[in-house]
């Protein structure tokens, strides 16, 4: 029953125009399958990094809007927000 759902839904974005051109597709899968390509999420330095063309992304994920704090801060400092909602009751 879920792949009938899923099937469905991607058959109406589909039809509805979203999704990759043949052209974006063919591209994609040529990228992929060279065999240089490193996915961005296991590049291993900058230069990988680079290669993969989301440099860009991926530093941006690693600092906050100024640019000063890393993800571990972001990330403790979402725990601690929550934590304290949490025994606030909310």
């Amino acid at each position: 029953e879920t792949d009938a759902l899923l099937s469905a839904a991607i058959e109406a974005a589909i039809a509805q125009g979203k999704g990759w051109s043949e052209e974006e597709r063919v591209e994609y899968i040529a990228q992929i399958s060279d065999d240089d390509f490193i996915p961005p999420i296991f590049a291993s330095s900058y230069e990988e990094l680079e290669k993969s063309g989301l440099s860009d992304a991926f530093t941006s994920l690693m600092m906050d809007d100024d640019g000063t704090r890393d993800p571990g801060e972001a990330a403790l400092d979402c725990k601690k927000k929550g934590n304290d909602s949490f025994m606030k009751g909310k």
